[in-house]
């Protein structure tokens, strides 16, 4: 089942997807830095946005192979925020990373024929985060959730901008509020505006993990690129 799911989680990144150092274009920036001047990646993340670094959502985006990959590892944490750093360099970028990839790991982890541990796993959230921008808002998650507020109101007060602190709470609010059902924990994260692709990556590669890769529609499945059975499709291991 782990194995199943996991690709579900992968599956489901590829169907969904300034001025305080968010997502703005920096890569062809980035990559000049490394060419020119000879530095290693981090150092010239580093460099970005006056010196801050990224604290954009890409890092978040991305992360669900390694989530799923170190999810019995007690170095997740680490290489999460290591994968992170080669581009999103700020401290809230990075977390953002750390807390997506534990909620894969976790999720990929749970049974989703028992009940889903609520607390447990919003606990396990606030306790991962290291950075008060994404533990506060992680705790705005879990009010809004016992008030049962609806996703737009959610939305507007947690955002959906390309800064990973106003988009990933929201996308988690959106498995959460729809644990059950990948289409809806989908919908939810990007039918309410903002950062659609992302937010759909980051709530989808949860309900992935955690759902399993038929709970993702046949319909969508099949018009995946380069999936098993594809013309020119081969294995990666």
């Amino acid at each position: 089942m782990g194995l199943t799911r996991s690709t579900s989680a992968i599956h489901s990144v590829r169907i969904s997807t300034a001025s305080r150092g968010e997502d703005t274009p920096l890569g062809p920036h980035h990559f000049s830095l490394v060419r020119h001047e000879g530095i290693p990646y981090v150092e010239a993340a580093r460099r970005l946005f006056g010196g801050s670094g990224s604290l954009g959502n890409g890092a978040a985006m991305r992360i669900a192979p390694l989530g799923l990959l170190f999810h019995e590892s007690p170095d997740l944490d680490k290489a999460a925020r290591a994968s992170a750093e080669v581009t999103h360099a700020h401290p809230v970028g990075k977390d953002g990373a750390a807390v997506e990839a534990w909620a894969i790991a976790r999720a990929v982890e749970l049974d989703p024929v028992q009940e889903f541990p609520y607390a447990e796993f919003t606990k396990g959230l606030v306790n991962v985060s290291g950075t008060s921008e994404i533990r506060d808002k992680l705790r705005l998650v879990e009010s809004l959730l016992r008030e049962n507020a609806p996703p737009r109101h959610a939305a507007d007060l947690l955002g959906r901008s390309v800064a990973v602190d106003e988009s990933l709470p929201f996308a988690i609010y959106s498995f959460l509020k729809n644990p059950q059902s990948f289409e809806e924990c989908l919908f939810c994260a990007v039918l309410n505006g903002g950062d659609r692709d992302t937010l759909g990556a980051m709530a989808g590669a949860i309900s992935g993990a955690y759902l399993g890769i038929n709970a993702i529609p046949g319909a969508w499945r099949r018009k995946l690129e380069n999936r098993p059975g594809s013309k020119g499709w081969r294995p990666l291991f």
